[in-house]
């Protein structure tokens, strides 16, 4: 868990640091915010699939220390650039793009070890893999509001440090043998994809991941460090107040999950959690006091972990042994490529249009329609 402590632990830092920058440091405009927020994800789109097949042929505790050197690397060069004074919407834009050249990779990576090392029941394991996520990224987030008064760049060593520990945390695990396999050849880059599209209860799933990185990792990654700005008039703290908000939220849900023994009914669970989630963003646009907002967020984070549980095992169950890191690819690339495809510039649109709290109100209500939508294709097919 070390590994995956410090790969999130890091992104909680990254998510302050970089909204700082781009609302606080640099005043961008709402679609600029987007843009630059759809960067980071945009490569899961391209090199996701080929990120889950290499992780089903290689050595993946090998890689995995390999992607977090090169992870730190970065940081550590985009610290020294901060420090230079080389601010600018260009430099974020390449620092954002190649995070997510390296994401693409490390998520199908850290996914498929996870089925390495957790045996038969998963249930538990993948509320325990949750909560060290969480925890760790609310942990970076609140070590990010510093930069308030000691500025982003010297966090960026920070960033570079605690993905060195994860890189050390990867290189005590027993390595995992690359498998002798033919070629790669492109059509096998969709066999994780296909797997998912003739599964029913996968396909339900993904429809309702890609859902979520639509309508909710927009207003996560877009929509409330510009309410921070524009409707509260803070900055940086209220920022990292916000990001580390829902995934203290999340810690809290995976605990309780952990201590009944993991999720059972897991399509109805994540339905659920959907339709609770979607009515605590409505409520978050009521224009409540900024510690109002932080109760909802954290809220959210409670929704939000039962649906994340429940998904995770539910593809760890169903994918096949040979395509796991495919099928696995899959699932993130319906959070990332539809965040960064369609969430962040749909979320920047709206909140250009109707101000933040109507941006909530829409993706909020369309996040309702979905769930009736997907209960409605389950009722039919049971």
């Amino acid at each position: 868990m070390l590994g995956v402590g410090s790969w999130f632990g890091s992104f909680g830092l990254h998510g302050v640091l970089f909204s700082t920058l781009l609302v606080v440091e640099l005043q961008e405009t709402e679609l600029r915010v987007g843009a630059a927020q759809s960067a980071i994800m945009l490569p899961a789109v391209v090199l996701m699939l080929l990120g889950g097949m290499v992780a089903d042929r290689a050595d993946r505790r090998r890689l995995s220390v390999r992607l977090h050197i090169a992870s730190a690397a970065l940081a550590v060069l985009l610290g020294v650039a901060l420090l230079s004074g080389w601010l600018s919407y260009p430099l974020l834009i390449v620092y954002a793009v190649s995070m997510g050249v390296l994401q693409a990779f490390v998520n199908p990576v850290r996914d498929a070890l996870l089925s390495d090392v957790a045996g038969e029941d998963l249930r538990h394991p993948v509320a325990l893999m949750n909560f060290s996520q969480w925890g760790s990224q609310a942990a970076g987030a609140l070590a990010g509001s510093a930069a308030r008064w000691f500025g982003a760049g010297p966090f960026f060593f920070l960033q570079a440090v605690v993905l060195a520990i994860g890189a050390f945390g990867y290189s005590r695990m027993t390595p995992t043998p690359s498998l002798p396999r033919p070629a790669i050849l492109p059509r096998q880059l969709f066999d994780g994809i296909r797997e998912v599209l003739r599964t029913p209860d996968l396909l339900a799933t993904w429809i309702l991941v890609c859902g979520v990185g639509i309508l909710f990792i927009g207003p996560f990654m877009v929509v409330f460090p510009l309410m921070v700005r524009d409707v509260y008039l803070r900055g940086a703290v209220e920022i990292a107040l916000i990001t580390a908000a829902f995934p203290l939220g999340t810690v809290t849900g995976s605990i309780v999950v952990m201590r009944r023994g993991g999720i059972r009914n897991l399509m109805p669970s994540q339905l659920l959690a959907l339709g609770s989630g979607a009515l605590t963003l409505i409520v978050i646009s009521l224009d409540l006091p900024f510690w109002g907002v932080l109760v909802g967020v954290y809220v959210w984070g409670l929704s939000g972990s039962v649906f994340m549980i429940a998904g995770r095992t539910l593809f760890q169950q169903r994918a096949s042994a040979a395509n796991r890191g495919r099928v696995l690819a899959a699932y993130t690339m319906g959070f990332m490529g539809a965040a960064g495809l369609f969430g962040a510039p749909f979320a920047a649109a709206l909140t250009r249009e109707l101000g933040p709290q109507g941006a909530l109100v829409v993706l909020g209500s369309s996040m309702l329609a979905l769930v009736a939508g997907v209960a409605l294709r389950e009722r039919m097919r049971a």
